[in-house]
């Protein structure tokens, strides 16, 4: 046990460290790309990144997530086919009807051809991520991750620098990153298809349907949770493209990643040994409001305190930090703090719906904090400048959020109560 609970914090440490790390020289680079590329660059990145991530999700249906489910390597290994030939048949009808739209229209906007190929990578790079994951292999994973946020730099900065009067450089760099660490985690399980079409028989289509079918909770049951978290974090480039250009999209794009990437990574890091001990005080029928209340208050204090200082000294930070042409995106960070503040405790506190086993209501609360700051910031789009359409985003998350807390709060106390006497483990799910 001892020995198990250090390979565990090991391979935590080692994800937690690579993610900071890589993230960390994605925003160190920022005050470069910000020189030589243009807001409307970013902007193209910002909603190109966010049809990405949508897309992806329900390419995926989630089938990758079954990889580390099944006992036998062989239904993982039909798990992990699913995941890749999915997304990829998907991706190659989407690049057909792109291809055939851009002709029709006579659109200049070519890079959204990118959009196959990310998402294609993406799923190839998650499948095999998920497959090492399986056999606790984290090393080439946080390796994966160096590889990905190098090729996006050096593709960025080097088309940034030699096609100044381009602005695809960015999402270029982005599509580079993707299928780089893909590439590299399929070169090192590339073992894995050779197994398979050793043990597959000549019925391996219909093996894939049987697995389908046994694992259909996937995308019954973990898609529509997924798609509510991405839609949290994703959606606002989209919604904002319906009424603002480009260039003040680009401006929100700096301010976000400035404030929300961080904080979310950060959030997502206390989140994990916050999720390990409330989990450990389930199996051992303990009260799990006490931590609660000392996570809101450690939460909200760090946050506080850090989004004020940004709030105060925003529009010229943002200036100095990213260039002149940039310093707008002080303005738009201070309307997004309120928001930040919330997300920031939103992200570790979803866990405790999965540890009570309370799923039902944490759907619902998810579908609070996605759904209402979305439609808040379309409706305020609608004749008011960014930063205030932005603003009422940041009220409507720190609306929804309380909700969300409220939920979870009241999910420990029912877990509590189930917690005590007999019925210790019989209605909760630890995991």
């Amino acid at each position: 046990m001892k020995l198990l609970q250090t390979n565990l914090v090991r391979n935590i440490s080692t994800l937690a460290a690579s993610t900071l790390i890589t993230q960390a020289a994605l925003f160190a680079v920022m005050p470069l790309l910000t020189r030589i590329y243009s807001p409307t660059a970013f902007g193209m990145f910002a909603t190109f990144s966010a049809l990405h991530a949508i897309t992806l999700i329900f390419f995926s249906l989630k089938y990758d997530v079954a990889i580390i489910v099944p006992r036998e390597d062989g239904d993982a290994r039909n798990a992990l086919a699913l995941s890749i030939l999915i997304p990829g048949c998907l991706s190659a009808l989407l690049t057909l009807g792109l291809s055939t739209y851009l002709l029709w229209t006579n659109s200049v906007s070519w890079h959204l051809l990118l959009l196959p190929v990310s998402i294609t990578s993406a799923s190839i790079y998650s499948a095999f991520q998920q497959w090492g994951a399986r056999h606790r292999d984290y090393r080439h994973y946080s390796i994966s991750l160096f590889v990905n946020s190098a090729f996006n730099i050096a593709i960025s900065v080097t088309l940034g620098v030699l096609l100044a009067d381009h602005d695809e450089g960015l999402v270029l760099g982005f599509t580079a990153g993707l299928v780089a660490s893909a590439a590299y985690m399929f070169w090192i399980h590339r073992t894995i298809a050779g197994e398979h079409r050793r043990t597959a028989d000549k019925s391996a289509l219909s093996a894939l349907a049987e697995t389908a079918a046994k694992y259909r909770h996937m995308p019954m049951q973990v898609l529509p949770f997924t798609i509510l978290i991405v839609i949290m974090q994703s959606a606002a480039p989209l919604v904002l493209n319906a009424n603002y250009p480009l260039a003040e999209i680009g401006l929100y794009a700096v301010a976000n990643r400035a404030l929300l990437a961080p904080s979310s990574i950060i959030g997502a890091v206390i989140g994990e040994p916050f999720r390990a001990e409330m989990a450990a005080k389930v199996r051992n029928g303990d009260e799990l409001t006490t931590i609660m209340h000392r996570l809101l208050l450690f939460l909200f204090t760090i946050s506080s305190v850090a989004f004020a200082v940004i709030f105060a000294i925003a529009p010229p930070l943002f200036g100095w930090l990213f260039g002149s042409e940039f310093a707008r995106s002080g303005e738009i960070a201070r309307a997004l703090c309120l928001g930040a503040v919330a997300q920031f405790i939103v992200l570790p506190i979803t866990q405790v719906f999965v540890i009570t086993g309370q799923m039902k209501q944490g759907l619902i609360a998810q579908a609070l904090v996605a759904l209402v700051p979305t439609v808040a910031i379309y409706i305020a789009s609608h004749g008011y400048s960014i930063e205030e359409a932005l603003m009422a985003w940041s009220i409507a998350m720190c609306a929804s959020s309380l909700v969300l807390v409220a939920l979870a709060y009241r999910s420990t106390m029912i877990a509590t109560r189930h917690l005590s006497g007999t019925d210790r483990l019989k209605d909760v799910n630890p995991d």
